[in-house]
């Protein structure tokens, strides 16, 4: 083997296994958290859970979307949840409702872009749904049809 080829294949080796550049940033670690955006889930770095944090409830932000129904969440008393949707002025959407007043209380409003948004409060043990559906289209009676979002909240 000529000296140019050993002088290659050497520094080809030695750059097997070493460390990444610096200029780019360590793989990620922990544990990562889904955020739905409707076109893919993107994954974000927080902390492990804690011993007392064991059954995952505590506050969530939710935002809703007319393709996507959302898993079902767990709040402990006094643990807020706060909903929100896009902006949807062609069908705008209705204000978020509590199946269950006594378990999960919210407070919700219309924005003038069609969106809505809601701020809810785990007040007893239970199970609670919250629900909230899009107008229908206006000026086409066969135009798109009107999405209903659930989303299933326990408290605990």
């Amino acid at each position: 083997m000529s000296t140019l080829w050993m002088t290659v294949l050497l520094l080809v080796a030695a750059g097997c296994g070493g460390s990444p550049p610096s200029d780019q940033p360590p793989p990620p670690t922990g544990h990562g958290t889904g955020t739905g955006t409707g076109t893919g889930t993107m994954l974000t770095n927080s902390p492990a859970p804690s011993a007392t944090s064991d059954t995952g409830c505590g506050p969530h932000t939710v935002t809703a979307l007319p393709s996507e129904q959302p898993a079902p969440v767990c709040l402990t008393i006094g643990a807020g949840l706060h909903i929100a949707t896009q902006p949807s002025p062609s069908q705008p959407w209705s204000v978020p409702t509590s199946s269950d007043e006594s378990v999960l209380r919210c407070t919700a409003r219309q924005l003038a872009s069609g969106a809505a948004e809601a701020t809810c409060t785990a007040v007893h043990a239970g199970t609670a749904v919250v629900t909230m559906t899009t107008s229908p289209f206006a000026g086409d009676p066969h135009g798109p049809p009107q999405p209903q979002w659930r989303l299933t909240v326990t408290v605990v």
